[in-house]
């Protein structure tokens, strides 16, 4: 009887967390070595939490881009590198997968289901920022005003792959990140010491691999003395980065283009500071910065991306797999407009497959 009544309990006590958790009432705090995620108030609404800029195609990393959003931005429109005859993207639901047919030939699109859902939904929306920790948004709180400072795409709003944009973002942040080997680690649920992964990360983490390479221990020292911020992104100009392609090899699908860090710094804008004082005589108006795009910095880091991976291979690899098929999808959005809608339907009706995690609204050391 004593053992029935026993494992009566147990069984209510795993309902009922399962069911709380599920309902997301009980997700445990998230932290980052001694980076507390602060958790969104559950009467935040969403809106207040999206990131909604593009950046210029043409201008690309302007001064008004830069203080709003640094972070995280993919811009680019994959090309393919051979002559496409017919294409479309569907969805295999017993598989809870999706692939692609081009010119009569099936291929599996490489992209775990708790991926693939937000690429497709950010791919599909008319703004390219992703990440941003310069947000600040006001509200109220129990009576008390608090601020946003970190802002995700509608896409990436809690879920696993905004945490590892996040992450992306912080890389080469200091001033978060201020044990350097915090860098290569991910994030944890309070009281555990186990990392939040997906069931397709966890062959891929080890925990011993991690090494400070010569790079990482040189980013507070000698990177932190030429950059303001910088920005996560595929944008192409004139001297940085690569267009994103893709191609078919036997039965494989495969893109090529790596994001970069394009890092810039700030200086006060005289002219256009004169200007605006004269216009409006307001003495308190703050003074106009202008961006000054360090471009050798950019290049010299941008040819060494294996180096910056081996910081932190689980979440350099997610942000690599966001840009690649964030690109491969617009494309298909901007050719296949009818067959695009579809597929965004059917991906809808995909079972997520990453355990639920929340978006921080700010980040604090602890």
């Amino acid at each position: 009887m004593k053992k029935h009544v026993i494992q009566f309990l147990t069984l209510c006590l795993v309902t009922t967390f399962t069911f709380s958790f599920s309902v997301g009432q009980t997700i445990p705090g998230i932290h980052l070595g001694r980076l507390e995620f602060v958790r969104p108030p559950e009467r935040l609404s969403n809106d207040m939490r999206k990131l909604k800029v593009t950046m210029s195609k043409t201008e690309g990393i302007t001064s008004k881009f830069a203080s709003k959003v640094g972070g995280v931005a993919f811009v680019q429109v994959a090309q393919p590198s051979f002559k496409i005859e017919s294409f479309s993207l569907q969805c295999d639901t017993i598989k809870n997968s999706a692939f692609a047919i081009i010119n009569g030939q099936r291929y599996e699109l490489p992209l775990e289901t708790w991926q693939l859902m937000p690429i497709v939904s950010y791919a599909n929306s008319e703004y390219d920022a992703a990440v941003s920790l310069f947000g600040r948004r006001l509200f109220q709180d129990h009576g008390h005003t608090d601020t946003i400072r970190t802002l995700f795409h509608n896409a990436f709003i809690d879920n696993l792959l905004g945490l590892r944009l996040l992450q992306t973002d912080l890389l080469l942040a200091g001033n978060y990140l201020q044990n350097e080997d915090d860098r290569g680690k991910l994030p944890t649920f309070d009281g555990l010491e186990t990392p939040i992964l997906a069931e397709s990360e966890k062959m891929l983490y080890n925990p011993h691999v991690f090494v400070a390479s010569s790079l990482n221990a040189s980013i507070n020292i000698e990177l932190g003395e030429y950059y303001n911020s910088y920005v996560f992104t595929d944008f192409v100009d004139s001297v940085t980065g690569d267009s994103i392609k893709f191609n078919v090899e036997d039965v494989c699908l495969k893109i090529e283009g790596h994001p970069y860090y394009y890092f810039i710094d700030k200086q006060i804008d005289t002219m256009a500071t004169l200007l605006n004082l004269f216009k409006t005589i307001d003495n308190n108006k703050k003074p106009t910065h202008k961006i000054i795009k360090l471009t050798e910095l950019t290049n010299d880091l941008r040819e060494k991306h294996e180096l910056v991976r081996d910081l932190n291979p689980i979440v350099y690899d997610a942000a690599v797999t966001t840009c690649q098929w964030t690109a491969f999808f617009r494309y298909a959005k901007e050719n296949y407009p009818q067959n695009w809608d579809s597929f965004v339907k059917q991906v809808g009706n995909l079972q997520y497959d990453a355990p639920e995690v929340y978006t921080p609204i700010k980040l604090k050391n602890r």
